[in-house]
């Protein structure tokens, strides 16, 4: 990991749930990522780090402009990302965040990975939310555990439009078993 601080003088960072991203940073939401400036005065769900829980989980965020602070920029073999200096990151090993500001060249970082899941060659929209020691989760999936607390064992995340990127709450139905799904599909066509 490298970094280096820089401050922003042209526009204003977003602040969400406390802490400050460039305009330009991306945030992993319910429609994939969408820049942090396109987020401002919006209620979205996003990925956040539960400490109590040692997971990462979907929550409830509401971004805001709060005006210049100055960043630092924190480069990763997972890609470049711009944050105020009070922004925590997982260390890898630890429980506890370290914030942005105090992070030095040479600390491993906790790796988590968002990816589209595709099947047979073709990208369904369905988002793979993993680390290297917990494997995969799918993102719509989390949200219907977190966000509108249903116990999703044994049961099926029903995308109510049927555009499977689209992992809105409102879009997201908890379904009794793959059996029902598939009916659900059938009475459609």
């Amino acid at each position: 990991m490298s970094f280096l601080r820089i401050y922003d003088q042209v526009a204003n960072v977003v602040k969400s749930g406390g802490k400050c991203l460039a305009p330009d940073q991306l945030v992993w939401t319910e429609s994939g990522p969408v820049s942090a400036k396109e987020l401002d005065g919006k209620r979205f769900v996003a990925l956040s780090f539960d400490p109590p829980s040692g997971s990462f989980k979907a929550k409830w965020a509401t971004a805001r402009k709060s005006g210049q602070k100055q960043l630092v920029r924190v480069t990763t073999d997972k890609g470049t990302f711009d944050v105020s200096s009070d922004h925590p990151f997982l260390l890898a090993g630890s429980r506890m965040p370290a914030m942005a500001g105090q992070l030095s060249p040479g600390q491993r970082l906790y790796a988590l990975n968002c990816s589209k899941h595709t099947s047979k060659g073709a990208e369904t929209g369905y988002t793979n939310i993993g680390s290297t020691w917990r494997g995969a989760e799918l993102w719509h999936r989390m949200i219907a555990r977190d966000i509108l607390a249903v116990d999703i064992s044994n049961k099926v995340v029903h995308h109510k439009s049927g555009i499977p990127s689209d992992s809105h709450p409102s879009n997201l139905s908890v379904l009794d078993g793959q059996s029902v799904h598939a009916a659900l599909h059938n009475a459609e066509l």
